[in-house]
């Protein structure tokens, strides 16, 4: 952020809460916000996370069991 911005948000007061503010209100919409967020995670994040670095924890595997590299060309012999 330019410092500008900075400085112009720094001469604002913050408003005081509304008279008809709720806690528990905001406390569950929180509670569902976090739950829709951690879902969102598990649903799109994950499956994305492991499709993409897939083939590196299976050349991984297959280094650790073969003891070759998964696309390595083979050497002729001569």
């Amino acid at each position: 952020m330019p410092p500008q911005t900075l400085e112009e948000l720094a001469r604002h007061d913050v408003p005081p809460l509304p008279v008809d503010f709720e806690p528990l209100f905001h406390e569950r919409l929180n509670h569902s916000l976090v739950a829709l967020h951690v879902l969102d995670f598990l649903v799109r994040g994950l499956p994305y996370a492991f499709l993409h670095f897939g083939r590196a924890v299976l050349g991984l595997v297959i280094y650790s069991i073969a003891g070759k590299h998964l696309h390595e060309k083979r050497r002729s012999k001569r």
